[in-house]
């Protein structure tokens, strides 16, 4: 996976979104109609590249790019805009053993007892991040490693959705929320990831039953 340096950090993203209208070359090419509005794609993690290659008299093709890196906190801005249009929505975040969100949340204390090694992954943390407003989250759940990993392989089995660890844990801890649900209710539940890097563990049955999450 290839890493993108932002500020401090290394970053590896998942996935790269792209958001344009200038792929009309592209998609006649595919033989697909284009489009009157802009094209929305994503491509993989190998796309990102630090060289621009030219052979003399080629033309090139300049493009001007917005990149925007969404890199955690995504809660409290999605969260915020949503209350902003409607005060009665509700944002529920899904936790994990070993992390503090759930009780910094529900009590205002950082309990070192509450971190250990967990290994669900995308979720939960050992820090309070500065850029996470838990006004804006009514409350918190926590899933364990084996559920996450279970519902994980049940979305790819049963729906069709091949993706990451925390989708599971997010779709396990909706049903663990839904006594706070009515029938009327409208749903919305945010997956950040793909399955491509937990071939070798979520979606191998070998290390699910090293790991005691299968029989």
């Amino acid at each position: 996976m290839k890493s993108i340096q932002f500020r401090d950090q290394s970053v590896t993203p998942a996935k790269i979104v792209c958001i344009g209208k200038n792929y009309t070359a592209h998609i006649k090419e595919m033989h697909s109609a284009v489009p009157e509005q802009m094209v929305v794609f994503m491509k993989p993690n190998a796309a990102i590249g630090t060289t621009l290659k030219a052979f003399a008299g080629e033309p090139i093709h300049y493009e001007c790019e917005i990149c925007l890196l969404i890199h955690k906190g995504t809660i409290s801005g999605v969260g915020k805009y949503l209350k902003e249009q409607n005060p009665d929505i509700k944002v529920w975040g899904i936790d994990t053993y070993g992390s503090v969100f759930k009780k910094y949340h529900e009590t205002g204390i950082f309990d070192e007892k509450e971190i250990y090694p967990y290994v669900t992954e995308g979720i939960g943390e050992d820090i309070l991040p500065k850029n996470v407003d838990f006004s804006i989250i009514d409350g918190f759940t926590k899933v364990t490693d084996k559920d996450a990993a279970i519902y994980t392989q049940r979305l790819a089995k049963e729906e069709g959705m091949f993706l990451g660890n925390s989708a599971g844990a997010a779709i396990k801890g909706l049903l663990q929320l839904q006594e706070y649900f009515t029938k009327d209710d409208v749903v919305v539940v945010l997956f950040h990831d793909h399955g491509s890097r937990y071939v070798a563990k979520m979606f191998n049955d070998d290390w699910m039953r090293k790991m005691g999450y299968k029989d």
